[in-house]
């Protein structure tokens, strides 16, 4: 199995082809982090991989795209998006969570 930086790697990949072509942040946001059927779900299984992705600079990247189709400056032209602050990741004290991973996560 490819290393979590390797998966990453084609998760943003796959990120940047589609950014070109969807019609909102939201559109991509889901597609990239719907939990069940997501690429990143479907790239990183468990709890563990999926943590440790956001930690990597493609998850960075990531969300760096997101907020530049927030602003308008990314996406296919013509892209429907509304001017908003930025795309920040939620932090939390382990870490990045990408949307929809609940950010109160189980004491170690």
């Amino acid at each position: 199995m490819p290393s979590i930086g390797e998966r990453a790697a084609q998760v943003l990949a796959q990120v940047r082809e589609m950014a070109a072509h969807v019609g909102s942040r939201e559109e991509l946001s889901h597609a990239v982090f719907n939990p069940h059927d997501g690429l990143a779900a479907q790239a990183f299984p468990t709890l563990r991989e999926r943590r440790e992705f956001t930690l990597t600079p493609q998850y960075a990247e990531i969300y760096r795209i997101l907020g530049d189709l927030v602003r308008g400056s990314g996406g296919a032209s013509g892209a429907r998006t509304q001017p908003s602050a930025p795309a920040q990741p939620p932090r939390t004290a382990g870490g990045v969570l990408p949307p929809g991973v609940p950010a109160v996560l189980p004491a170690r």
